[in-house]
């Protein structure tokens, strides 16, 4: 996949006075027009994290993905780390 777009997650304001180091995974597909679709997380975070991650990866784009030539939809697992 060759991103065209990929905007940070934001620290959540929710996540307390004490700043943590917290890693999610997320998963989504990429669609044939390249753009991020159904993000979900699939590794245990606190919710404002899980609610950040999927935020910024839903304005993700991408160069639309193929294969021999046609377009294509792919399934994706990133790990993103929020750091205070």
């Amino acid at each position: 996949l060759q991103p065209r777009s990929r905007r940070e997650p934001l620290y959540p304001l929710t996540a307390g006075k004490r700043p943590e180091r917290v890693s999610v995974t997320v998963e989504f597909i990429v669609d044939k027009k390249g753009f991020a679709r159904l993000p979900r997380i699939v590794s245990p975070a606190p919710d404002a994290f899980g609610y950040a991650a999927c935020q910024a990866i839903a304005s993700w784009r991408f160069a639309p993905p193929t294969v021999k030539g046609k377009p294509v939809e792919v399934l994706v697992q990133v790990p993103l780390t929020f750091s205070p």
